[in-house]
């Protein structure tokens, strides 16, 4: 039966549509499902206070040179929701004074939780437009592809933009990450548009896209020069119009300003330029980056390339190789289409692998859009139906991927590095560990019936979440709690976030803080990330966490730690002697800990615990205890016991003396 051309036009239109709708409405009720999940992450506290204290008061003290767009539109749903801004709080009055970010946090973690709303709330209605500007680069991702390659190819590469992890897990954040990635891909667009079609509508949607850029993230100056290479490849095909192309950049550069300044006014653009400068500088000086177990201030040339890699679904990186192929076979990588799609994803990943800033994949985002579009020309590869299956197959395993690591989207590693659950070993930070799963801890902890719990956790927020009372270790942001936990739990836990379990941010301590639990099996991981080990009947465990409470300066949880070992353990010489030393190294109890150190001496015939260079893994713990024995050695002297003083100042040059990594006899 031969049907009337008119109708197949319609079905395949209209099939079309249906299509992108299904895959746009299972992308929304996936991120839906993630916002609910997801506790705050990193930045998106200040992001939402600053949002929200703009559109109330005006005030740029909460802006920590940050431009202003995302915090903005992301803060409207809380207009309508009624959340309630305190300018009267001592927070509030204290960011007067605030230099960097830490100074931003105390305000910004009373906005959260001590609002009208709860926590989850604000955050909830705050992702919302960022999942409405996700779904709006999801039809722009299918709509250049389609262009390009056809509809078909369109679909492709919106089954792997809306499967892909990466995408899904920063669609639901109050991040500058999904909305820089979409005006960005839409500056570009509109740019191929213009010089496709000439109409000024598309160049003054060119403009607005790059202010929109701007004002998004300060990285969006990389659009200039990729604007200018579009240009010189416009030209130098041509071979005309040269002055014409020029002052069409000239238009773009001046719409993109008049779009920024509406957002400050003449009298506050100072912020973006201020903010703009202070960006610059806090990229060159650097934060520490963790690669495959390295870790280095100045960062690595393989980075990002390696995040790409590792954290990219290997089937978009077959197709993406499949398209390379078809445009090597044709002749074609230097055509059209590769070059608006190649040019700023490649200056993009260059300046960030130069880059002193290397935290997370994040920081290349953008490049991910032009990734999928240029995905769709592999399928020139493919005539007649059942070549079809190859791509049918690869898309399947994309979905596969993609369900795999849900709702865990951020933690998604790929076969190459082992899965999820070895991610920890290759990258940390926002590419695994952004503080996103304290919610799923506490519903652990909760079906667990943990009595207490001993917390690390790297994230921005209090662990409000957290249904019981906690004993801290080094939670990132929140500071110490001060409570210490009972020495008779029923059920204790001690859960450590994947980038405190690799110290990336513990200073001189380092990878070191942790380095007994290397080995040791956890009882659970919660999403991929938070290391559970329960230590309810664990005395050795006691005697590390003692340890590292000891030598970092929090003798009452040091002290707790030894008593709970010695309870669990009776007659332990190393948490004897710890916990001598415990008490020495404080004014308060020095008496007595020299005390139990003269005890302890005399009942082990002047020896040191067998283990104790176990408990000395590196050059700093090495020195903090030769410090104290030092210390002890003199104490001992002004008492006039000689044998106790020579003992112990033999301890002290034994330990400088050792050249051990750590473990061995002194």
């Amino acid at each position: 039966m031969n049907l009337p051309k008119t109708f197949i036009k319609y079905r395949e239109r209209y099939s079309a549509v249906f299509v992108v709708a299904a895959l746009l409405s299972v992308f929304f009720l996936r991120e839906m499902y993630y916002i609910s999940y997801s506790s705050p992450t990193f930045d998106e506290g200040q992001y939402t206070a600053y949002g929200y204290s703009l559109l109330k008061t005006g005030d740029w003290r909460l802006a920590n040179f940050k431009p202003d767009l995302v915090p903005l539109i992301s803060a409207l749903p809380l207009l309508a929701a009624g959340a309630r801004l305190d300018t009267r709080s001592r927070h509030w009055k204290n960011l007067d004074t605030a230099i960097d970010i830490k100074d931003v946090w105390p305000y910004t973690l009373e906005f959260l939780h001590n609002n009208v709303l709860t926590a989850d709330k604000l955050l909830f209605y705050a992702r919302l437009p960022i999942i409405f500007i996700a779904l709006l680069l999801g039809l722009a991702v299918y709509g250049w592809s389609s262009r390009l390659y056809g509809k078909a190819a369109g679909v492709v590469s919106l089954i792997l933009y809306t499967t892909d992890p990466n995408m899904l897990a920063h669609a639901g954040l109050v991040t500058e990450d999904m909305a820089f990635t979409f005006f960005a891909f839409i500056t570009v667009y509109f740019y191929y548009l213009y010089n496709r079609s000439g109409k000024r509508t598309d160049l003054l949607l060119t403009g607005a896209a790059l202010g929109l850029a701007l004002n998004t993230k300060y990285t969006a100056v990389l659009l200039f020069p990729s604007l200018a290479g579009y240009c010189l490849f416009e030209y130098l095909s041509a071979r005309e119009g040269l002055k014409h192309r020029l002052f069409a950049l000239g238009a773009v550069a001046v719409t993109s300003a008049l779009v920024i300044l509406p957002f400050y006014g003449v009298v506050s653009i100072k912020y973006f330029l201020i903010g703009l400068e202070r960006t610059a500088i806090h990229i060159n000086g650097g934060q520490m980056a963790f690669l495959n177990g390295k870790y280095s201030i100045h960062g690595f040339w393989n980075y990002f390339i390696y995040a790409i890699l590792v954290k990219t679904p290997l089937p978009a990186l077959i197709f993406a190789a499949m398209t390379a192929a078809v445009k090597f076979r044709e002749r074609s990588l230097k055509g059209v289409d590769s070059v608006y799609l190649l040019l700023f994803p490649a200056l993009l990943l260059l300046t960030a692998s130069l880059s002193n800033f290397q935290i997370g994949l994040r920081h290349v985002l953008p490049l991910y859009p032009f990734l999928f579009v240029f995905c769709g020309g592999a399928l020139k590869l493919f005539k007649g139906k059942l070549s079809y299956l190859i791509p049918a197959a690869l898309l399947l395993w994309q979905v596969q991927a993609s369900a795999s690591v849900h709702p865990y989207y951020l933690t998604y590693f790929n076969e190459l590095a082992g899965g999820p659950e070895h991610g920890h070993e290759h990258l940390l930070d926002s590419n695994l560990d952004w503080g996103q799963d304290l919610k799923a801890l506490n519903n652990y902890l909760y079906d667990e019936n943990v009595s207490d719990l001993i917390l690390s956790y790297y994230g921005s927020t209090t662990p409000e979440y957290i249904s019981l009372d906690y004993q801290d270790l080094f939670s990132t942001i929140a500071g110490h709690s001060g409570h210490t936990n009972r020495l008779k739990p029923s059920k204790e836990y001690l859960a450590v976030s994947a980038t405190n379990f690799h110290g990336v941010y513990f200073r001189e301590f380092g990878k070191d803080m942790f380095y007994w639990l290397q080995g040791r099996k956890p009882k659970a991981v919660i999403g991929n990330n938070i290391r559970v080990y329960d230590i309810t009947s664990d005395a050795l465990a006691h005697e590390h966490l003692a340890n590292v409470y000891f030598l970092t300066g929090y003798p009452r949880e040091a002290e707790r730690e030894c008593e709970r070992a010695l309870l669990l353990a009776p007659g332990s010489q190393m948490t004897e002697f710890l916990l001598a030393l415990v008490h020495i190294k404080e004014k308060r109890s020095e008496r007595a800990g020299l005390a139990q150190m003269r005890t302890y001496l005399r009942k082990n015939a002047f020896s040191v615990p067998a283990d104790l260079p176990q408990f000395m893994p590196a050059e700093l713990f090495r020195d903090r205890y030769a410090r104290i024995s030092s210390y002890t050695a003199r104490k001992f002297l002004e008492a006039k016991e000689p044998r106790e003083a020579g003992f112990m100042l033999k301890l002290a040059n034994r330990i400088r003396g050792t050249g051990l990594a750590g473990r061995g006899s002194l």
